[in-house]
């Protein structure tokens, strides 16, 4: 395997493109997440982020088209992951991974999301598990603090506080 690549840090006004490429999500979430985010960057999104299909967020193939154009679209920083929930896994053979470790760009979000964080370490490319676009929208000032600083300061030392050994 190659050295391990960490996409370059976001900046305020860097685009970020949101997908859903798990199950479908609360609506008034997904608008305060977004609201929170686009007051830093500029977000792209497909309009079938609003689909359903049963207890996913749109048919596999809508789905892992919108995540492959965010994967390989100029100008994109970072993808950051509507909700967790199930169906990320249908869609992963469907994904540009060689371009993705090419180009290398965040992908952010957990629950599901975890396999999208496997296959791109598989790839060689860092990830950040942490909070998916609904998550920030009741994330308290430490939760998105933290996500900012996981993207914009990457290399940042981290403190750990408060911690038990058992």
């Amino acid at each position: 395997m190659t050295a391990f690549a960490f996409p370059p840090p976001l900046r305020p006004g860097d685009r970020v493109a949101v997908v859903a490429p798990s199950s479908p999500f609360p609506r008034d979430e997904f608008a305060r997440g977004l609201a929170w985010l686009r007051d830093r960057y500029p977000l792209v999104a497909r309009q079938t982020i609003l689909h359903r299909s049963g207890f996913l967020a749109g048919d596999d193939a809508a789905r892992a088209l919108s995540l492959a154009e965010a994967m390989t679209a100029t100008g994109v920083k970072a993808i950051v992951c509507a909700r967790g929930g199930y169906g990320a896994m249908r869609i992963l053979d469907a994904l540009p991974w060689r371009e993705l470790a090419k180009s290398p760009r965040w992908i952010v979000g957990f629950s599901d999301v975890t396999a999208l964080h496997a296959m791109a370490t598989l790839h060689g490319v860092a990830s950040v598990h942490g909070p998916n676009v609904t998550g920030l929208a009741s994330g308290d000032v430490w939760t998105r603090a933290c996500f900012l600083r996981s993207l914009e300061r990457p290399a940042a030392p981290a403190e750990w506080t408060g911690l038990t050994v058992v």
